[in-house]
């Protein structure tokens, strides 16, 4: 069975298994759209075996940063939704449904960039710790017939899509903060759905039973 803890590095894992240390990109992980509910018959993700001794950090909560992280961030909170409440009711937004889609999208866009910047530096990190790393593997999971109801990714859209009804349903010029919460909850999506995918957990949890491990074969093509 294998045995993981989160690490420190974005949507990445630390698993043991058979004796050695490995390290999973949650990523990688196929087909994503099992968690949106598409049955599938086996699921797949990569890691790459790693040097026993090399400690990477883990995430412990920190209840102090986090109270202080939530002083900081509200008066922050505050002014963005002063300013693009001034900023709607100044340039007439509200009226302009095709404008304030628009503007929907770049925040989604926004987050989108985020996401990806993170993941590359992510991989870029694992690079540095690994340099001599050059073994991956793949893992396999088979889903159980009747899978408990943990995480279902389509839930969580319908979360933002309440965001956007609401952001075009108010027209006085307050909408402007559903802006901000639009792109917070798009990153949040994107990570769960097609980064940080909880694939070990639906394994810990029992949906998803552990099948093989692989080694894999890059075949080099031989040039003339």
């Amino acid at each position: 069975m294998l045995e993981y803890k989160e690490t420190s590095i974005f949507c990445h894992q630390l698993v043991e298994y058979d004796g050695k240390k490995f390290l999973l990109d949650a990523s990688t992980m196929k087909p994503k759209l099992y968690y949106w509910g598409m049955p599938t018959e086996a699921i797949t993700v990569e890691m790459m075996e790693v040097n026993k001794k090399v400690e990477i950090p883990g995430t412990p909560i920190n209840k102090i940063k986090g109270g202080t992280a939530a002083i900081i961030v509200q008066p922050f909170v505050g002014v963005v939704y002063r300013l693009l409440e001034n900023l709607f009711s100044e340039y007439a937004i509200s009226q302009q449904i095709f404008l304030k889609i628009v503007l929907f999208m770049v925040a989604m866009l926004i987050s989108f960039a985020l996401f990806r910047f993170s993941l590359e530096k992510a991989r870029k990190k694992v690079k540095t710790l690994f340099p001599t790393a050059t073994k991956r593997y793949r893992v396999t999971f088979k889903p159980i017939p009747e899978r408990k109801q943990i995480f279902d990714a389509h839930l969580l859209n319908v979360v933002l899509l309440a965001c956007l009804a609401m952001y075009l349903f108010i027209n006085n010029g307050t909408e402007g903060i559903f802006l901000v919460i639009g792109g917070i909850l798009t990153a949040f999506l994107l990570t769960f759905e097609f980064g940080k995918v909880p694939v070990l957990l639906g394994a810990k949890t029992g949906n998803l039973r552990f099948d093989s491990v692989e080694e894999i074969v890059v075949e080099k093509s031989n040039s003339n």
